[in-house]
């Protein structure tokens, strides 16, 4: 490309690719009380780190629901906020500034950020012996270029990630990755990673996984086809699962009930948010923020009787480009983007050409599909239940630390 003055400059691409999985299998379920954590006070930069994730999660949600209402949603703010911390690591000036801003992290600095997430990650990753929490990062650069010293101790340092060398001019570029990708965690993506383009000079991936066990599993025998309310206030017929001996945290406002159901130790839960309306969901995703989440459950009761719950996956792949860039972060995905503290050479300055997202989820009793043996069993019960046969928000939360890892929008169990 031919620049002003007779001068060239090489364009450089940065794809960063965020991939996120969350099986709940409710196998074996474990009571609350059992194998209980040892925890630990949280810094004051882990506080902040967490106040900053959530704060992203509620944004992301909002945003990804005014653009596509209709669909169900689910992604890993998590995630998407340590990938942004590691460009964040290779940014200089007012890119650097314009991160910084848009995710929240004015009162740290960057090194307490990267602090932050070095001890607040292997915490969560032992806080319950039947969930598994695992995260994979590494950065694939191109191997004409020289990954900056800098840049290199910064992953190894304070994010378990290496600086892996590609030829991205090479057909199998996405292959490698891919694989790389099925190494690290033991599931196969919902659908193939988008080849990177050959002009690309720096390639990131950040894989997670969740693996919970309920605390009360659903009986599979009572599982049966029910009535399930869309947004737009028509109905279909969906699987519902059934438990009679949960126990879980329930509050209920005007505007929706939420309820708290907890996976192995009770460390960690699934927070469902159910409006009170099929039309108010989108309303409701747009004003709940973290705050207001965490002050209904502190006020929550727990309930020891039936729960309703629908059975559903969710397989969700989109680019995040221009949500991010809703979100203040626009200029990291321009030509002006700094992030020269990526490699050694002055050249190529590379800008950030697009962060896919893929994140899956299934929820089910025991990971089987069971409508044509349970169809035939319907649950009977006197005692009072709560259930939830309406769309809803969803989050998977960590108790101790109140960390988002999940967030989600189920519009619609059955597509």
């Amino acid at each position: 490309m031919k620049l002003e003055g007779g001068t060239y400059w090489v364009r450089g691409w940065v794809i960063l690719m965020v991939v996120a999985i969350c099986w709940s299998c409710q196998k074996e379920g474990v009571q609350p009380e059992a194998n209980g954590p040892s925890v630990r006070d949280l810094s004051r930069e882990e506080q902040e780190l967490v106040r900053s994730v959530n704060d992203f999660a509620f944004d992301l949600v909002r945003q990804v629901t005014r653009q596509s209402p209709s669909q169900n949603t689910f992604l890993s703010p998590l995630s998407v906020n340590l990938a942004m911390s590691l460009m964040l690591n290779g940014s200089v000036g007012s890119t650097q500034s314009q991160l910084y801003q848009s995710l929240d992290f004015d009162v740290l600095s960057p090194l307490e950020v990267n602090k932050a997430y070095s001890e607040l990650i292997p915490l969560l990753q032992e806080l319950d012996p039947q969930v598994n929490f695992s995260l994979a990062n590494a950065v694939w650069y191109d191997q004409k270029m020289t990954i900056s010293t800098f840049y290199q101790d910064i992953l190894l340092a304070y994010y378990n990630a290496h600086a892996i060398d590609l030829n991205f001019r090479s057909k199998r570029s996405a292959t490698v990755i891919q694989k790389w990708i099925e190494t690290q965690m033991p599931y196969k993506l919902a659908e193939p990673i988008t080849a990177p383009s050959p002009r690309t000079t720096l390639y990131m991936t950040n894989a997670v996984q969740f693996n919970g066990k309920w605390a009360v599993p659903f009986r599979e025998e009572y599982t049966r086809p029910a009535e399930f309310f869309l947004p737009n206030g028509n109905s279909i017929t969906t699987d519902m699962m059934y438990t009679d001996q949960a126990a879980y945290r329930y509050y209920q406002t005007d505007q929706a009930s939420y309820i708290d159901v907890p996976y192995g130790n009770g460390q960690y839960s699934m927070t469902l948010v159910m409006p009170k309306t099929e039309d108010s969901l989108h309303h409701l995703a747009s004003n709940l923020n973290a705050e207001k989440l965490d002050l209904v459950l502190d006020a929550a009761d727990t309930l020891e009787q039936g729960l309703y719950l629908p059975k559903f996956a969710i397989n969700y792949q989109s680019s995040l480009k221009n949500t991010l860039s809703q979100l203040g972060m626009g200029v990291a995905f321009q030509d002006s983007a700094n992030f020269s503290l990526f490699f050694s050479e002055a050249k190529p300055r590379p800008h950030l050409d697009n962060l896919l997202h893929q994140a899956s989820i299934e929820i089910s009793e025991t990971g089987v599909k069971a409508a044509s043996l349970t169809s035939s069993f319907p649950v009977k019960s006197t005692s009072p239940s709560v259930r939830v046969n309406r769309s809803f928000l969803f989050f998977i939360r960590e108790q101790h630390s109140g960390v988002i890892l999940f967030a989600g929008v189920l519009t619609n169990p059955v597509i």
